[in-house]
């Protein structure tokens, strides 16, 4: 079968090609209130839109004359839309970070205290004002606790049973046993934040596979995966079923545009590991 070259192609399709090479990256923005910093607008701080570190300018823009050309236009066309109606660039050529997407990035806590945080709690705050839009969440063990017999509330159990089922846009959960390519003495302090020079750190989300220096055995991992999912479940009908019950009056209201409460049915959950990689 005879296999067109790319230069005889319509260069409508080349365009639409080039376009497509130039799509971010899935990412992964770790919640660190270290990150974060007050702004001159109400509410506002550094981190609001969630920013997820990237190259200034992808490979493709250097590709050809052709890939440049086509780069510089969806570029000045972002660059426009967001001057003239605020319109958050997607692409971000030319920009080391892009605004957090929820339909293909991860939201992810690494580390326990920050699932009790008041940016967190808050629903008129930072993260609080945006919970809904979360689709893809990351869990690092540290902040589950199940079945430890402890007397008192874990912060696992007040962050799900008053915050998660407020993820009303949640379809994935991945429980990250594993975290690669970091240097945890000079990048971390004792609470797990990363320090302001470090913060433009990449990270990737990738599928859980046993290494050799791994302690975990698969039946673990998959048995920790069924317990996590149990956890998170069982919050989802809780509210389904209140509403049912009462017509969800003890509920506060979703935001605007929010989808509808659900029983968590549809939501996946995955052994993950987070990697870090350079930005």
């Amino acid at each position: 079968m005879a296999t067109a070259q790319f230069s005889t192609l319509p260069r409508e399709l080349r365009d639409e090609i080039w376009i497509l090479a130039l799509l971010p990256d899935p990412g992964v923005y770790q919640f660190d209130p270290a990150w974060f910093r007050r702004s001159k607008e109400r509410h506002g701080f550094e981190d609001e839109r969630w920013m997820i570190p990237k190259r200034k300018y992808p490979t493709v823009m250097h590709l050809c004359q052709e890939s440049r050309h086509v780069s510089l236009r969806i570029m000045a066309q972002e660059q426009r839309q967001e001057q003239e109606d605020g319109t958050l660039p997607y692409y971000c050529i030319g920009s080391s970070a892009r605004p957090f997407n929820p339909s293909t990035d991860t939201f992810w806590f690494r580390v326990k205290s920050h699932l009790g945080h008041p940016w967190v709690r808050n629903l008129m705050n930072v993260i609080g004002g945006r919970i809904h839009t979360i689709k893809n969440l990351a869990l690092s063990l540290e902040c589950i606790t199940i079945d430890r017999g402890s007397p008192k509330p874990s912060r696992w159990n007040t962050f799900r049973w008053t915050r998660l089922s407020r993820f009303v846009s949640l379809r994935r959960v991945d429980i990250v046993f594993e975290e690669a390519g970091f240097d945890h003495d000079s990048e971390f302090g004792n609470n797990g934040s990363h320090s302001r020079a470090k913060k433009m750190a990449n990270f990737r989300c990738e599928e859980w596979t046993k290494g050799p220096l791994s302690t975990w055995t698969l039946a673990n991992v998959e048995d920790m995966v069924n317990k996590v999912r149990a956890s998170v479940v069982v919050v989802f009908q809780d509210v389904v079923d209140r509403i049912q019950e009462d017509g969800g009056a003890d509920l506060l209201r979703l935001p605007a545009g929010a989808p509808d409460w659900h029983d968590g049915s549809a939501i996946t959950f995955h052994a993950a590991r987070i990697v870090k990689t350079k930005a």
